[in-house]
């Protein structure tokens, strides 16, 4: 499931030589600023959004912070169009493709399902990637789709010796 997305998780992990998990915050916040995009504290926001080249978030704990520039990353790369002027399918579309990035960004595949091997439960996970609980469960899901619908193997796994 979202196969493209894994793969483009793995690319960017690749190209900026990410092999530390948790992903710490300032190498994110740098991969934005390589894409000239701005990141905008506020401590009232209750959402993140894009408007332009600014990435506007609000004040959070570590592991919402990595997961809102995770996926708000998606949507400046990929997702063009005023939010406001898109149908609810799209914009559906949109959001499950930046959950999902997210998820493989955060958690690569091949590291994610060997830490599943060993980690003990839910919370062991969470906090070896720093993200939220609801998070794993959602990459655990995305893992099982891919393994029924046999796909999994068509993921190059990011060996993370190589960099």
């Amino acid at each position: 499931m979202y196969i493209r997305l894994a793969q483009k998780a793995n690319a960017i992990l690749y190209k900026y030589k990410i092999k530390q998990f948790p992903i710490p915050l300032e190498v994110l916040e740098s991969l934005l600023e390589d894409e000239d995009i701005k990141i905008i504290i506020r401590k009232n926001l209750n959402h993140s959004c894009v408007i332009g080249n600014n990435l506007l978030i609000g004040k959070c704990e570590n592991s919402h912070k990595r997961y809102e520039l995770s996926h708000e990353y998606l949507h400046v790369m990929e997702h063009t169009g005023n939010y406001f002027t898109k149908d609810q399918r799209t914009i559906g579309k949109d959001e499950a493709q930046a959950h999902a990035f997210a998820a493989y960004l955060l958690m690569p595949v091949g590291m994610f399902e060997e830490s599943l091997k060993y980690a003990s439960n839910d919370y062991q996970l969470a906090e070896e990637y720093g993200v939220t609980l609801d998070l794993v469960s959602y990459r655990k899901e995305l893992t099982k789709s891919l393994l029924e619908n046999n796909q999994y193997h068509l993921l190059k796994k990011v060996n993370f010796f190589n960099f």
